[in-house]
């Protein structure tokens, strides 16, 4: 027969396998619900995109719209807009293509863990009534208060962990999206130069900080996407998408003018509003983690202290 050691060692394993089983069932849900949106969101983009795309090749090419548009004279004008709207329209589609293969690839994985462990729920119904059996026959009802206690104690315990680790991944993402906010304060600021008169200078290092904008982006939204499944299992409270904005990289280049370069800054200045928003959304929720981590290291406290006094009372 094992020792009582023996089967707190044995328990205390198979409790945490248990632990990141309840996590790996919370967090399905929340990955499969965010695998149907983006998989709607990258048909969506791909239908507009298709569009936006058919529209600037019927201008460019020998139809009867870019003949109608040669003679009223507005070709170009119209023949800009659309390039635009179809640049805008694949900076759309290509993050939503790679958010849906994140995604994917992140459910993926928690299938395969969450079945890999599924066995040690009987395991660890069988080394429960192990241990019940052995107290009863050396420590009456103080033993199983004190089995009582361990597993209380051990819940608040899993319970901080999953507190923990929702907490990295909200600081991961409000890293994520400071620098973005960064990013876009720096294209903001070249951009408005660019439309004075700054020239290719500042036109190069406004797209540069745009390139940067777009990278952060992709960051910043699979950052919240992990903090919205990693508060799955700990809070009610939904975690909120960024809108980043449709970038036209680099439009200005292609399209030379102010039309351009407003359309763009306007672009900037809606995508800073969304990063901005998100932050404060980010910052309410680690807030309210920070207090919930505080409550349950009390109650930690206090389950370890009614453990000692029935301990000492043995």
């Amino acid at each position: 027969m094992r020792s009582l050691e023996e089967l707190d060692r044995e328990l205390k394993q198979t409790r945490q396998a248990l632990a990141r089983i309840r996590k790996l069932e919370a967090e399905l849900p929340e990955l499969e619900a965010q695998l149907a949106q983006c998989g709607q969101a990258e048909d969506e983009t791909r239908v507009v995109l298709a569009r936006e795309q058919a529209n600037v090749e019927e201008l460019e090419g020998v139809s009867l719209a870019s003949f109608w548009a040669r003679l009223k004279g507005d070709r170009e004008e119209r023949l800009d807009q659309e390039r635009r709207e179809a640049l805008a329209a694949k900076a759309r589609y290509d993050a939503a293509r790679r958010d849906r293969e994140d995604l994917e690839r992140r459910l993926t994985s928690a299938r395969q863990e969450r079945d890999s462990l599924l066995l040690q729920e009987d395991h660890y119904r069988d080394l429960l009534q192990e241990k019940e059996d052995l107290l009863r026959r050396t420590g009456g009802e103080k033993a199983r208060a004190l089995i009582q206690l361990e597993e209380s104690a051990g819940e608040v315990r899993r319970q901080m962990r999953e507190v923990q680790e929702a907490v990295s991944a909200g600081t991961n993402a409000r890293w994520a999206l400071e620098e973005m906010a960064s990013a876009l304060d720096s294209a903001s600021g070249w951009g408005t130069w660019d439309i004075l008169g700054g020239g290719m200078l500042a036109t190069m290092a406004k797209h540069s900080a745009l390139d940067d904008a777009q990278r952060l982006g992709d960051q910043a939204r699979q950052a919240l996407s992990r903090f919205r499944t990693e508060l799955a299992d700990v809070s009610a409270v939904e975690v909120p998408d960024v809108e980043l904005g449709g970038f036209a990289a680099m439009a200005d280049y292609l399209l030379d003018g102010l039309f351009a370069d407003l359309y763009i800054q306007g672009q900037i200045s809606d995508a800073q509003a969304g990063v901005n928003h998100s932050l404060e959304q980010v910052n309410w929720l680690l807030s309210s983690l920070d207090l919930e981590g505080k409550r349950l290291e009390e109650e930690s406290k206090r389950l370890e202290g009614q453990r000692e006094e029935l301990l000492a009372a043995w």
